[in-house]
């Protein structure tokens, strides 16, 4: 069999016959506005996570962005952990744009029993309608639904004992969304107050 060498900065050869790198990726950084901004935390190496850990220090409830494979890698090893976690995602189900919906039931339930508090579906809304930003990039939108009140709906009916609702374009065009969410009833109301 013939194989391939490469040499460390250190001057070891490395044999191998094939070959991985796994150098890690770089999380997507929302543009984001406001007083917390400086309590959010992104973690892709060690020192990312030791700083991360110090600020857990005395607190008992997380929130986690994103259900994906990390974001629920988190939440289960935060729950273990002792925190109260919420874990806010595009998707009713956790890893939902990995899994069938089932197999996202699935994987809840298995969360739910580690600890994990709640799974919040979350609607993004751009102009009016629902959007997906890829990397947080406006220029890169796809647009899944012109009917956010439609979109709350199917999430209702679906089990989504909360939802999130994110004005994306708030923070774009440097504006506040702060309303008094609790004089409203409906979902339309909600859906008004956020356009």
């Amino acid at each position: 069999m013939l194989w391939n060498v490469i040499q460390s900065t250190n001057g070891e050869d490395v044999s191998y016959d094939q070959l991985i790198l796994a150098i890690g990726a770089d999380q997507i950084r929302l543009p984001m506005q406001g007083d917390a901004v400086g309590k959010i935390y992104t973690v892709n190496a060690l020192d990312d996570y030791q700083t991360f850990y110090t600020a857990l220090a005395e607190k008992k409830c997380v929130s986690n962005i994103g259900a994906g494979l990390i974001g629920c890698e988190f939440a289960n090893d935060l729950a273990i952990a002792g925190y109260r976690v919420h874990v806010i995602d595009i998707s009713l189900e956790p890893l939902g744009r990995l899994l069938p919906p089932e197999a996202g039931a699935f994987f809840r339930h298995k969360l739910e029993a580690a600890g994990v508090m709640d799974l919040y579906p979350a609607i993004d809304l751009r102009g009016g309608r629902c959007v997906r930003l890829y990397q947080g990039d406006y220029a890169q939108e796809t647009v899944y639904g012109d009917d956010p009140v439609a979109q709350a709906r199917f999430y209702d009916s679906a089990g989504a004992d909360e939802l999130v609702f994110l004005d994306i374009t708030a923070t774009h065009e440097a504006r506040s969304t702060v309303r008094n969410w609790r004089t409203l009833r409906s979902l339309a109301q909600v859906y008004r107050a956020m356009v």
